[in-house]
């Protein structure tokens, strides 16, 4: 009976605890109020009716929950209560006890002992013994063993074990590649797989493959496109195993399907396979329809979209919508913008691209740098929020940290040039140190190794991750520290305006050995982010570089794509491209500055090879295949010129004929034969001594 009433209490506070926190005076705590709002997830109310003098379990999860999103609050958290959540977790909650051993292990760099992790074990129930066991599996293998050997294992589904397994090695960074695991110890198969050696994974994809395709495999197979796109033969694995079976599967499992094949860019199985299906989804028509270059059935489904006010599918897929306004309608792209903003789908992205677009480069660094994400909000919220002017660049500690990809610290160092002083520090990736340091000879540069985006860090450990000292160390020995993207708002425009003719970076002393005295140029045709909107919008095929090169026969062309498959490779030597096999473009940066320095130009995408080239003198000739890279780069639309207002030494290259109507295909046919008379003419200059 006292269960019945409890159950049909806590029913009735469920449904109306929003409503009697309003109207039951504040002073009044309630232990089972505070316990009804906690469950509804409103415990910031919660804690305010919990009773002062309850010190039980239950405040341990609430004060977990409030102070989980606050990395500051939640260290303190869980130092001062180190000693009661080890003694109490089998009441604790999972995600608390999970996100207490990454802290212990990436904050405190605590070492635990196998007798520490059995009685951990031991106290759990079901959920948080599969935690702690991945976690042993993850960072304590030498006693994986013993865990395993207490008592039976829990028998929840293997899908849920796996998801625990991939969220903890994500989040405790773990490389697997020397690991000391006896493999026979592993008895869930999609774990299996990450324990395996690099060159057996595709036969494993293929065989799991071959067994019944279910939404468990799927969603295995989803998060090996994340970690193992690269690794040899795996996308080869995936699509043999997949393509076909898709009018078998159900709805569910067919959408997960053509969401490998997208994340593959695959695009030649996805319109194959959409085409087959029956399924209404408006996700994967608006992918379909980006694929055939139909932008203005995206744009048609956008506009009434936009006039039904629907705010959902309109925040999941503006970003299509924008690809498809540029591309057929760009000088409505503002209205467009502003027709969101106006039904509170406010996009910082799209704020940046605006400034760009009209050329107000600083305008855009700083919409970037007020975001809540951006390292600069994480420096002032959490380290130093003091503001430098150029004054005190020369004469403060001031420490900078680089941000974003390596393509972008090259970029932005244009500007070192203008703050060269001893008493400015700043971080940079280690490959890069060597030449920073030859460049930049009174700036004291820290190597430190950074993680991206898409290494799936919560973002305040991202930006902590990437921020080469303890706040502490920060806070005692630096006046100010800033992001790279700041010094656009404290040097004027003088600074910040790009030149050509003038390389920023000095290259190592030593000479490449060409073959011959021809005009040479470094070919690149593809990002090593193969991502499907990258691969969409901005990819340049092989096939089409061989095309340039039958332009012009004249000209020794070589491959500064990195890193390259052996099919491209045996494609290049097939038609002439030369291959720079002495130096690792993709890791060398020293060594590789002696030779991007030596080409006389590189030609293609937008990427780190390029744009360290133009950064040493060497002109690049950027392939501008979308329009939303032609109107960054050139800070104006509509209007196309060679102009580009964020690199040095930079030729915006264009399709003469514009964008507007016109397969991917020929728009890059448009720009190889554009940049072949770019090429020509500065070919001229060079043979009559001339500068280009």
């Amino acid at each position: 009976m006292k269960k019945i009433k409890r159950f049909l209490i806590k029913n009735i506070l469920d449904k109306n605890n929003i409503a009697l926190d309003r109207i039951i005076p504040r002073e009044i705590n309630s232990f089972y109020l505070s316990k009804s709002l906690y469950r509804t997830k409103q415990w910031e109310v919660a804690k305010l009716r919990l009773p002062i003098d309850y010190d039980g379990i239950y405040q341990l999860n609430l004060e977990y929950v409030i102070n989980k999103n606050n990395e500051f609050s939640l260290t303190e958290f869980f130092e001062k209560n180190m000693i009661r959540i080890e003694s109490e977790i089998n009441f604790l909650r999972a995600d608390l006890i999970r996100n207490y051993l990454i802290y212990s292990n990436n904050k405190l760099g605590r070492e635990f002992s196998s007798d520490c992790l059995i009685a951990l074990y031991l106290r759990s129930t079901l959920k948080k013994k599969r935690i702690i066991r991945l976690f042993t599996l993850l960072k304590y293998p030498r006693f994986f063993q013993e865990i395993d050997n207490v008592e039976s294992k829990d028998k929840l589904d293997l899908n849920k074990e796996f998801n625990e397994f991939y969220r903890l090695k994500r989040k405790l960074g773990v490389d697997l590649s020397n690991h000391s695991v006896n493999k026979g110890l592993i008895d869930n198969k999609f774990i299996y797989y990450y324990y395996l050696d690099d060159a057996d994974k595709a036969q494993y994809v293929c065989d799991i493959l071959n067994e019944n395709i279910n939404t468990d495999v799927l969603g295995f197979i989803e998060k090996v496109m994340v970690t193992d796109i690269h690794t040899d033969g795996v996308l080869c694995a995936i699509m043999k195993g997949c393509y076909g079976k898709g009018v078998s599967l159900n709805s569910v499992n067919f959408r997960k399907l053509l969401n490998i094949s997208w994340a593959a860019c695959s695009f030649d199985d996805f319109i194959s396979l959409y085409e087959q299906s029956d399924i209404i989804d408006i996700d994967l028509s608006f992918k379909y329809h980006l694929i055939k270059n139909d932008f203005d059935s995206i744009i048609k489904v956008i506009d009434e979209l936009i006039d039904d006010s629907d705010v959902d599918n309109l925040t999941r897929l503006n970003y299509l919508g924008f690809f498809a306004y540029i591309n057929q309608k760009s000088g409505s792209v503002f209205t467009y913008f502003s027709q969101l903003e106006s039904l509170g789908i406010i996009k910082p992205t799209y704020n940046i691209y605006e400034k760009l677009f009209k050329g107000e480069i600083a305008a855009a660094e700083e919409i970037r740098m007020s975001d809540k994400n951006s390292l600069q909000s994480y420096i002032n919220n959490n380290i130093l929020e003091h503001f430098p002017n150029y004054k005190d660049l020369t004469n403060k500690r001031v420490l900078i940290v680089a941000e974003q990809g390596v393509a972008d610290e090259v970029r932005w160092s244009r500007l070192y040039q203008f703050i060269d002083y001893n008493n400015i520090h700043i971080s940079c990736d280690p490959r890069l140190l060597t030449t920073f340091e030859r460049s930049f000879t009174d700036i004291k540069f820290i190597s430190h190794k950074r993680s991206f985006r898409a290494s799936g860090k919560h973002i305040t450990d991202f930006h902590k991750d990437n921020i080469p000292f303890s706040i502490d160390f920060i806070k005692d020995n630096y006046d100010y520290v800033i992001s790279t993207s700041a010094l656009f708002l404290i040097l004027d425009d003088n600074k910040r305006r790009t030149v050509n003719n003038m390389g920023y970076l000095i290259p190592k002393n030593n000479s490449y050995d060409f073959s011959g005295e021809q005009f040479r140029v470094g070919v690149l045709w593809s990002s090593a982010m193969k991502v499907p909107l990258r691969k969409l919008r901005y990819a340049v095929s092989l096939e089409e570089v061989i095309q340039l090169k039958l332009l012009l026969p004249e000209v020794e062309f070589y491959s500064i794509q990195s890193p390259m498959t052996a099919d491209e490779e045996r494609v290049c030597r097939e038609n002439g491209i030369n291959l720079i096999k002495e130096v690792d473009l993709y890791n060398d940066f020293d060594n590789s500055s002696s030779v991007l320095s030596q080409l006389d130009a590189v030609v293609g995408v937008s990427t780190f090879n390029n744009e360290f080239a133009a950064s040493l003198g060497t002109v690049f000739y950027h392939i501008a295949n979308a329009p939303e890279v032609a109107f960054m780069r050139n800070g104006q639309v509509e209007k196309l010129n060679y102009h580009d207002q964020l690199s040095n030494n930079t030729v915006t290259v264009f399709p003469r004929k514009g964008y507007t109507g016109r397969s991917k295909e020929e728009i890059n046919s448009d720009c190889i034969a554009h940049l072949s008379i770019l090429l020509q003419q500065q070919a001229l200059f060079v043979q009559n001594g001339d500068v280009a």
